[in-house]
């Protein structure tokens, strides 16, 4: 229950439509319970082009989560749009790498 989770997150993504911001959120599932352990709501700025249309790219981040569990743990890398619609790791390009560091 000490153990923190070190999560190296790379996920490429590709947008329809006129607005151009992105937002990413990592969602931690533990049993039913679901949290929302990192939500960037500032990535609008970073991953967006003004005035740009169906664009690809990538975002890489870093996040170290504390989860104070012994159970099974699930993370779900999720993505939000204003407006439109954004399709995240196309023919399976994206990653997720958890480490466990222990106490």
């Amino acid at each position: 229950t000490t153990s923190t989770i070190l999560l190296l997150v790379r996920v490429h993504y590709y947008y329809a439509g006129g607005d151009s911001a992105l937002s990413l959120t990592i969602r931690r599932t533990v049993g039913e319970s679901n949290t929302d352990v990192y939500s960037d709501s500032t990535a609008y700025a970073y991953y967006g082009e003004s005035g740009a249309t169906n664009r690809r790219g990538e975002v890489s981040l870093n996040y170290k989560d504390s989860p104070s569990t012994t159970s099974a743990i699930t993370y779900q890398i999720r993505a939000r749009k204003n407006s439109g619609t954004v399709y995240l790791n196309e023919n399976s390009i994206g990653s997720v790498t958890a480490f466990e560091i222990g106490a």
